[in-house]
C-alpha cells in the first residue's frame, strides 16, 4: 500500500499513525477484519488503563509518587486530583470499580457481536434486484446504528476510566452525552489511548481529512495548552475542541478544502521540514484557530500564538532549513506585507474575541526578522534596547518558532484563498 500520507524520514509528526489507520478502516470500510482489529486494539488499551488505575488505587503514598514521577509542575495543576483520593476510596471499594469496569467490557462484547451479526447476514445475492436494494439499505442502516452504539460505548468506557484516574465521582456528568450528539450528526469519534493523550500533527490531520475526529485520553497527568491536569479534564478539553472543529469544518465543502491542501502538501515538491511546517500550520488553522464565542463559531482572519504558549512548540522547529530560509527571503515582501496588512486591519480592542486573538500586535518587527534570516547561523541574536522586546529578540529558539509558524500560515492561507 502506498502510504503517501506519511512524511517519513523519522518525522515525529507520524507518531501513532496506527490509531488513525485503524479508525479510518473501521469507519470508512468496516469489514469483519477491520471491526475485529478495532475491537481488540481498544479492548487491550482499556484493560491497560484500568490496570494503571489499580496501581494508583493500591498506593499508600500516591502524592509522593505523583510528585517524584511526573515530569510536570504538579503544584500548578488546574485540579489537584490527589485531594480527592481518600474520599474516592471511602466511597468506592475496589470491588465496586471492578464490577463497573467488567460491565463495560461485557457490553463491548455484546455490541461487537451485534456489528458482526449484521456483517454475517449481508449476502443478498439470492434476492431480486428490488429486494436486494431494500435489503442493502436496511443492512447499512442497521450496521450504522450498531456501529454508533459500539463507538459510543467505547467513548463511555474511556470517560469512566478518565474519571477514576482523576478519583472523581463516577456518577459525574457523562461526557458521552456530548458524544451522542456528535455521533447523531455523523461525527466519527475515535480515542487516542497512548497514555499521554497527545496526537502527532500529521496523524491527526490524516484522520481528520478522512472524517474521523481523534480524542486524546491520557492515563495519568498530562498537559494541554500549558495546563497540567489529570485525564478527565484533558478528555473534556479535547471533546470541546472537537465540537468546534465539527461545527466549522464538518460540512463536505469545508472538509474538501482541507483534504485538497493536505494532499497538495504531501504530493508537492517539499522537503521533510517544509511538510512539517505546512502540516503543523494546517493543523493549527483547524484545531486552534476556531473559537466559540457565545455559542457562535468565530473564524479569525489572522494567526497568533500568545507568548505563554510558545513553550509548546519550541521543540517542533529546532532550526530553519536553508531552503526555507531562502524561500522566506525571496518572498519576504509578500509574506510580511500580508502579515502587516492583517495586523493593521484586525481590531485588537474587541472584547468578545478570545484571548489569543488579542495577541495580534507584532512582538518582533519585520526588520528584526529580516536581520535574523540574513544571519548565516541559526543562533544569531538581534540587538535591542527596548525592554518589552528583550526576551523575544535575545531568544533564537522563539524567533525560529515565530518565523516558521508565520511562514507556514502564510502558505496555508494562500492555499485556502486559491480554493475559494
Amino acid at each position: 500500500m502506498d502510504k503517501w500520507y506519511v512524511i517519513g524520514q523519522g518525522s515525529s509528526f507520524d507518531s501513532d499513525m496506527d490509531y488513525s489507520e485503524i479508525a479510518i478502516d473501521f469507519f470508512n470500510r468496516g469489514d469483519s477484519n477491520d471491526i475485529k482489529v478495532y475491537y481488540n486494539f481498544f479492548k487491550s488499551k482499556a484493560i491497560k488503563y484500568f490496570s494503571e488505575f489499580l496501581d494508583f488505587y493500591n498506593m499508600e503514598d500516591i502524592e509522593n509518587y505523583i510528585t517524584h514521577n511526573t515530569p510536570y509542575d504538579v503544584e500548578n495543576m488546574s485540579s489537584n486530583f490527589v485531594i480527592h483520593f481518600d474520599t474516592f476510596k471511602q466511597k468506592y471499594s475496589i470491588e465496586d470499580i471492578q464490577t463497573r469496569f467488567d460491565e463495560y467490557m461485557e457490553n463491548w462484547s455484546f455490541e461487537y457481536s451485534s456489528v458482526e451479526d449484521y456483517l454475517e447476514t449481508s449476502d443478498f445475492n439470492d434476492l431480486s434486484e428490488n429486494k436486494k436494494i431494500r435489503a442493502m439499505r436496511s443492512f447499512e442502516d442497521s450496521k450504522y446504528r450498531a456501529t454508533k452504539r459500539f463507538i459510543l460505548l467505547i467513548v463511555q468506557t474511556f470517560d469512566f476510566l478518565s474519571k477514576i484516574l482523576c478519583f472523581l465521582d463516577i456518577e459525574r456528568r457523562d461526557m458521552s452525552t456530548q458524544a451522542i450528539l456528535r455521533l447523531n450528526l455523523g461525527g466519527k469519534l475515535s480515542i487516542i489511548a497512548n497514555h499521554t493523550g497527545w496526537f502527532a500533527f500529521n496523524s491527526y490531520m490524516f484522520a481528520l481529512v478522512n472524517n474521523v475526529y481523534l480524542l486524546g485520553v491520557p492515563s495519568g497527568i498530562s498537559t494541554y495548552d500549558g495546563i497540567v491536569a489529570c485525564p478527565y479534564y484533558f478528555f473534556s478539553h479535547d471533546l470541546n475542541h472537537t465540537d468546534d472543529i465539527i461545527d466549522a469544518y464538518g460540512r463536505p465543502d469545508q472538509m474538501e478544502k482541507i483534504l485538497t491542501i493536505y494532499e497538495n502538501i504531501h504530493k508537492g515538491d517539499y522537503i521533510k521540514q517544509e511538510k512539517e511546517v505546512l502540516i503543523f500550520s494546517l493543523w493549527y488553522h483547524v484545531h486552534e484557530s476556531v473559537q466559540r464565542v457565545d455559542s457562535t463559531v468565530v473564524y479569525p482572519n489572522s494567526f497568533a500564538i500568545a507568548d505563554d504558549e510558545f513553550h509548546n512548540y519550541l521543540d517542533v522547529f529546532d532550526y530553519i532549513n536553508p531552503k526555507i530560509r531562502k524561500d522566506i527571503l525571496n518572498n519576504f515582501e509578500a509574506i510580511y506585507g500580508w502579515l502587516d496588512k492583517i495586523n493593521r486591519t484586525v481590531d485588537v480592542s474587541r472584547s468578545d474575541i478570545p484571548r489569543f486573538l488579542n495577541n495580534i500586535t507584532l512582538k518582533v518587527t519585520t526588520s528584526d526578522i529580516l536581520k535574523f534570516l540574513q544571519n548565516d547561523t541559526d543562533s544569531g541574536v538581534v540587538e535591542s534596547n527596548e525592554e518589552d522586546l528583550e526576551t523575544w529578540r535575545t531568544d533564537p529558539r522563539k524567533l525560529r518558532v515565530y518565523v516558521m509558524i508565520w511562514y507556514g500560515y502564510y502558505q496555508i492561507s494562500s492555499m485556502m484563498s486559491s480554493l475559494k
